[in-house]
């Protein structure tokens, strides 16, 4: 029933032993977007932080589970792992405590 008030809402309801984000991932993060991830790449190959080879499609704006968000090419930014690791994951965590 859950499960089921969750899709008329468009919210999903974790399944015992699954987190929220869990399922988030596994929707969003799937094939298509390896797909779209890898062409974005190979277009904007450059890391926006620190001009060294990107490897990482950051979301600007964290998504929060908002396909329109997710999907929005505009909301991209190419980043190298350290710097996504790193300097933007303490910006998002300055932004939280604010």
């Amino acid at each position: 029933k859950l499960k089921k008030l969750s899709k008329s809402f468009g919210v999903l309801a974790a399944s015992p032993g699954r987190t929220v984000r869990t399922q988030v991932k596994q929707r969003l993060y799937g094939y298509g977007w390896q797909q779209q991830r890898a062409a974005w790449l190979a277009e904007n190959p450059i890391c926006a932080m620190c001009g060294k080879l990107a490897s990482v499609v950051d979301h600007v704006v964290p998504h929060g589970g908002d396909a329109g968000l997710f999907w929005d090419q505009s909301n991209w930014q190419p980043l190298c792992k350290p710097c996504h690791d790193g300097e933007k994951q303490r910006q998002e965590a300055a932004d939280r405590i604010v």
